[in-house]
């Protein structure tokens, strides 16, 4: 029995699945955003939504051609890809904001933690989207189980 966490896909994954993947992974983690944020659902499911699906188009989408391309597309490196998908454009950003604070001379203290909690949470919830992703494009069950 091959290990289901780390074997890697050998087809393809630009077909309909992969298509439906791509159509729906960041949904997913939208909507474990909004569960977690609340207030009125449809603002941050919106905003959420629309964030996610840039994401994915900019850095998703070459990602996973890269890991097509060298057949190394698996569970982990699904998740591994949709965790650096999510929380790079939240430190690109934060760091940005803490250099230049530090370059106007008014440091914030809690520029720190602020960023290394950012980056967990976005870094999880890109992971939440790479492992749905996985689950569509790429997971299939085996008929004898059924």
């Amino acid at each position: 029995m091959a290990n289901f966490l780390t074997s890697y896909r050998q087809e393809s994954i630009w077909n309909r699945r992969g298509a439906l993947a791509f159509a729906l992974a960041p949904l997913a983690s939208s909507v474990v955003y909004t569960l977690l944020f609340g207030g009125p659902a449809l603002g941050p499911l919106l905003y959420s939504t629309l964030f996610a699906y840039l994401q994915m188009l900019v850095l998703g989408l070459p990602l996973a051609y890269l890991l097509d391309r060298a057949r190394k597309v698996s569970l982990l490196t699904s998740a591994v890809a949709g965790g650096i998908t999510g929380a790079l454009p939240w430190l690109a950003f934060l760091g940005i904001t803490f250099f230049r604070s530090h370059q106007a001379g008014h440091p914030n203290p809690d520029e720190g933690p602020v960023l290394l909690v950012a980056s967990v949470l976005f870094s999880s919830l890109g992971g939440i989207g790479g492992v749905t992703w996985w689950f569509i494009a790429c997971h299939k069950r085996d008929p004898a189980k059924v």
